[in-house]
């Protein structure tokens, strides 16, 4: 009773109380108004110097390097979407050149009839593929990446009749490699489709790779791939696709590299040393068109790999 008597009523309503819940007033009286004395610094209120926390440690993140970010692109471009259909371009290109080999080495069919067949599978994939955009846009990535396989077929027929069974003689076979690089350097550009032209250039670059017999003329070979880098520079002059001059400079100097540890002999020097000299003009001129020719700032621009 005598509790009751001291203690102040508190409001139950929320708890789902029925009778009134009463506190003593000296319930908290033992408990401190505010954080001990020892707890401070008599002049500044501060914490002491021996109380002081220690901050966090936080891990250094390391930046990947070159390799990773290419392996990592790579990757990306394989998986993300329309993964099935990037494995068929490869797997399809890649039988089709061994199919032309395969063909040599077997005497099957003419010679004749199987670069027909390789060019009209070719066309028939560009074809299938330009009316498929124009019928579904929705499936524009589709129909850029069998546009641009057909063009990589294009380039392999083209250079299979020049290099494996000399059908044309050389300034022949590069007039017509000329123009299919025009046509799908122009068809890329009307469709502003980068896809398309990378692939089509991918497939250009290969070309000469997997139809190798080790016994071709490296002024050949590098005259091709300064046609392909000539067009790669055309196309860096009106659009900024980095991607595709960072395709024409590895797979150049890639391959140069490689054929100049296995095949180059020092007599070679006055039929190598002025291709050296152009693809590096034309590499460094892509670099400069990156950073003039669209409209971020210069120091976003600068392509800093070619450079």
């Amino acid at each position: 009773a005598a509790a009751a008597d001291t203690a102040s009523p508190v409001s139950a309503t929320d708890w789902g109380v029925d009778m009134p819940i009463r506190v003593p007033k000296d319930a908290f009286a033992d408990v401190p108004s505010s954080v001990p004395s020892e707890f401070h610094d008599t002049h500044s209120g501060s914490l002491p110097a021996g109380n002081t926390p220690k901050q966090p440690e936080f891990p250094t993140v390391q930046t990947p390097d070159f390799v990773s970010r290419a392996v990592g692109a790579a990757r990306d471009w394989l998986l993300g979407g329309n993964t099935v259909v990037r494995m068929g371009v490869l797997v399809l290109f890649v039988g089709l050149a061994f199919l032309a080999k395969y063909a040599i080495d077997n005497a099957m069919l003419p010679p004749e009839l199987r670069l027909a067949a390789i060019a009209a599978a070719g066309i028939a994939l560009f074809v299938f593929g330009w009316k498929l955009r124009a019928r579904q846009p929705a499936r524009l990535a589709y129909a850029l990446t069998l546009q641009g396989a057909g063009v990589g077929v294009l380039y392999l027929a083209v250079f299979a009749a020049f290099r494996l069974y000399q059908f044309l003689p050389a300034g022949a076979a590069f007039a017509v490699l000329a123009l299919v690089c025009a046509f799908s350097t122009a068809i890329a550009l009307l469709q502003n489709a980068m896809p398309m032209a990378f692939i089509g250039f991918a497939g250009a670059f290969a070309a000469p790779i997997l139809l190798s017999t080790g016994q071709g003329d490296h002024v050949g070979l590098f005259s091709y791939y300064l046609l392909l880098g000539a067009a790669i520079a055309a196309v860096a002059w009106v659009k900024a696709w980095r991607a595709l001059n960072l395709l024409g400079f590895f797979a150049t100097f890639g391959v140069a590299t490689a054929w100049g540890v296995l095949k180059y002999r020092p007599e070679q020097l006055a039929s190598t040393e002025p291709f050296l000299i152009a693809f590096f003009v034309l590499y460094l001129a892509a670099s400069l068109m990156y950073a003039t020719r669209h409209g971020l700032k210069p120091k976003q621009a600068v392509d800093a790999t070619l450079i």
